[in-house]
């Protein structure tokens, strides 16, 4: 599969296994599990989870503010 990462800007390509698939109206939210990923392309998934986590916390910080 090829994954499309926003920040930081990369693709990754590696091999997964769908484990659940749920269906609501008009989305799916699809689980896998990653069967091979390379190391470098670790890194980036762990980066970019981060800077969301980073984001969400932001976010929040804001709301709590207000």
């Amino acid at each position: 599969m090829k994954l499309f990462l926003e920040h930081p800007a990369a693709a990754i390509y590696c091999y997964a296994k769908v484990t659940d698939c749920q269906a609501d109206e008009e989305n799916y939210l699809v689980t896998l599990h990653y069967e091979l990923i390379r190391e470098p392309d670790q890194d980036l998934l762990i980066k970019a989870a981060l800077h969301q986590q980073q984001k969400l916390l932001r976010q929040r910080s804001l709301n709590r503010d207000r």
